[in-house]
């Protein structure tokens, strides 16, 4: 599954003179609550942010195309394709 042409853009722009974004603009993209971001992160779910010394979390572009195939890749799963025939 590839990241739709409208989205890619708005991640282009997000990260266009940025190394890292907030958990906030993160989950906007995503299009996911805090809450549901949080549950991932303590599920394993979701992988590869950065704490800061002051303990805030920040993810990188990689992470959070990771993070986005990780997201809707299973939430697409279709279980028919794996029915018994």
């Amino acid at each position: 599954m590839a990241i739709e042409a409208g989205k890619r853009r708005e991640l282009d722009r997000m990260f266009k003179s940025k190394t890292w974004v907030t958990v906030r603009r993160a989950c906007e993209w995503l299009e996911i609550s805090r809450a549901t971001f949080y549950r991932y992160l303590g599920d394993g779910t979701i992988s590869g942010v950065h704490r800061t010394p002051g303990g805030r979390i920040r993810i990188t572009r990689v992470s959070l195309e990771s993070i986005y195939y990780e997201i809707y890749r299973t939430e697409n799963f279709d279980e028919t394709d794996f029915s018994a025939s």
